[in-house]
């Protein structure tokens, strides 16, 4: 992965949280459980373009979780960059 981008929809009425899941997680926070709130409007991107940058592996490490605080229904648009190294 080379890039990562998140938006929260301008419409949400709660907050959206990105974090790196416990297990399987893309390594581009530094520990499981590390992670983000995008209020609504709010947007994220982050960019590697070093070689290497985030290794994505099947099964192991290729998860990002995505979800609304409070439970409310909100939505949010997320674009993953990927490359060669």
């Amino acid at each position: 992965i080379k890039a990562i981008y998140v938006k929260a929809a301008d419409a949400n009425t709660t907050n959206i949280t990105v974090t790196r899941p416990a297990s399987n997680g893309v390594p581009f926070l530094l520990t499981a459980g590390d992670g983000f709130v995008l209020k609504p409007g709010q947007e994220f991107l982050l960019t590697d373009f070093s070689a290497g940058a985030w290794a994505v592996a099947a099964g192991t490490a290729d998860l990002i979780n995505v979800a609304n605080s409070a439970g409310a229904a909100g939505t949010y648009d997320i674009v993953v960059v990927g490359g060669l190294s």
